[in-house]
């Protein structure tokens, strides 16, 4: 790898896609987050190998990907435009009169002049390819190839379905398999399914598995052993199952959903299955997608005709719907505010809508998080199958900035710094903190019952909040406390474990012990974070 690279990969970052060029040259963007559509980066040894391509980097374009290939070769993907160094990788069509460029999704370069390029529509065109990687590539719908620019029988394929090909030389075989069966405790693989039923559910992640309310004979597949990469629950009984290449539709299907069971029983591939109230369902197999609202919901390219390939989807409660289609592109009926909102919020992997209450979802994103809102029941029992036992916060929503609800944190960060020696830092982010319901509720009932430090002074808690890598911003916390009857003092006693009798909490006044005031409770449910602000480490 470029030197100038190896600080980047040292810090783990989620690549939703990397290349690299000639002398150094390399591209890459982070997966989307919360609040910004990924970072990207053109290395600026790009400048002389691929100057076009630094031209553009340097104008402020937004850049969705990059292939550089030998001798100065690219091709470059912005919002606006494909560019490519040979004019006859890009494609053009009349649009209502208007010429338009051909979405492409991938592109890469091989040695002597090879090239591949995959358009949005799954069309492959490519020029002196070996018939072994031609065939590969109409395996299946392809997401992102790779060919060697040193070698023309070494490629990589990632299909749209997760499947991988590849031909590569003998001493990198260890470490790609390793990384292609990664099974980490870090990494999660969450599926997660409503049933019809209001208390019907079912999440598993790796070998560990919850569900409640679920036809027996789906229960039985659910104890063994194995990942699942699918499963939904449908009305009567019906159900559909997979794990590898192994995959079932319950006999129940063929009453309630009877064209899902004709599709099994034509014994074509299934990827996967969404079942809807009233019948609705979607059907997605390698060749094609099967949906009862065909025209609504599935769309086709006008050029080829072909279906716009999907990554996932969900039926709701009233009508509503959702279509994360394999770009990302987000298409839904009737959703409520809170659900569309955490839609958006990222690259979403998987979506699941309740059928009984529509602002109740889960979704995997894919940068290996999850949001959801489910019953508080649930909560302990999801928490813990996700990997999170001790999770205390369902979320955190960023503030507008200039909404009234930022103004007021900024006002309370701001006014309360006091340390004059200190310039008051410039606030970034802030977010709010929402927290699980049983959390919350705990944290109401101390308070009029019953060491954390806390101060009103913002300047003095910045003291305390350390980096554990470098980092131009810190964090803080903005709390709501149960302070109680509070024994005041100015005097320090590092020995208390506990308020004197008859107080809840210990409050240091400012004197000659105490430049500004400190707040002790000593115990947990008396104190709950309400805001997270980002702000500047001047």
């Amino acid at each position: 790898m470029p030197d100038t690279l190896v600080p980047t990969l040292n810090k783990e970052p989620l690549f939703r896609t990397i290349s690299f060029g000639e002398g150094g040259a390399y591209f890459w963007i982070e997966m989307p987050k919360a609040d910004s559509a990924g970072s990207y980066c053109v290395s600026a040894a790009t400048t002389v190998n691929y100057p076009r391509v630094k031209a553009i980097y340097d104008s402020g374009e937004i850049i969705n990907w990059v292939a550089f290939g030998p001798d100065g070769a690219f091709v470059i993907d912005t919002t606006n435009r494909l560019i490519a160094s040979d004019p006859t990788m890009a494609r053009t069509y009349d649009r209502n009169g208007v010429t338009t460029r051909v979405p492409t999704r991938c592109a890469s370069f091989g040695p002597e002049g090879v090239w591949v390029i995959v358009e949005d529509d799954g069309e492959i065109r490519s020029r002196g390819l070996p018939a072994k990687v031609l065939s590969a590539l109409s395996k299946k719908g392809v997401r992102k190839v790779e060919l060697s620019p040193v070698s023309s029988n070494y490629y990589f394929i990632e299909y749209t379905d997760g499947s991988t090909d590849w031909c590569l030389p003998a001493s990198w075989h260890p470490q790609v398999r390793n990384i292609g069966q990664l099974n980490l405790a870090g990494v999660r693989k969450i599926v997660f399914a409503f049933g019809p039923e209001r208390e019907a559910y079912c999440i598993k992640n790796q070998g560990r598995t919850a569900w409640k309310g679920l036809p027996e004979e789906l229960s039985q597949r659910l104890r063994e052993p194995g990942s699942i990469s699918a499963v939904s629950v449908g009305e009567g009984g019906a159900f559909f199952w997979k794990t590898g290449k192994s995959y079932c539709v319950s006999a129940a299907t063929k009453m309630a959903y009877p064209k899902v069971w004709k599709i099994w029983q034509s014994d074509e591939e299934i990827n996967w299955v969404a079942f809807g109230p009233e019948g609705y369902y979607i059907v997605a197999t390698p060749k094609r997608i099967y949906a009862s609202r065909q025209d609504e919901i599935i769309r086709t390219y006008k050029e080829s005709k072909r279906q716009v390939p999907i990554r996932c989807a969900s039926f709701g409660w009233g009508g509503s719907w959702v279509i994360i289609e394999d770009d990302g592109t987000v298409r839904s009926h009737r959703l409520k505010p809170n659900v569309r909102k955490a839609i958006l919020q990222a690259s979403v992997k998987s979506v699941a809508l309740s059928w009984v209450d529509p602002t109740r979802f889960y979704i995997e994103y894919m940068n290996q998080t999850s949001a959801w809102s489910l019953p508080v029941k649930w909560h302990p029992t999801v928490s813990d199958i996700e990997g999170n036992p001790a999770s205390k916060v369902e979320r955190l929503e960023k503030l507008t900035a200039n909404s009234p609800e930022y103004n007021t944190v900024e006002y309370q960060f701001t006014t309360s710094w006091r340390h004059t020696n200190k310039k008051r830092p410039l606030i970034r982010r802030i977010y709010k903190v929402v927290l699980m319901k049983d959390v919350w509720d705990r944290y109401v009932r101390y308070r009029f019952g019953g060491g954390i430090y806390t101060s009103s002074a913002s300047s003095k808690a910045a003291i305390y909040a350390q980096n554990h890598a470098p980092s131009a911003y810190k964090a803080m916390l903005l709390n709501k406390v149960a302070v109680g009857r509070s024994y005041f003092t100015g005097v320090a006693d590092n020995g208390w474990t506990a308020p004197p009798p008859g107080y809840n909490s210990v409050c240091g006044l400012p004197g000659d012990v105490f430049k500004h005031d400190e707040t002790i409770v000593y115990d947990d449910d008396a104190i709950r974070p309400q805001y997270l602000i980002i702000y500047e480490d001047r």
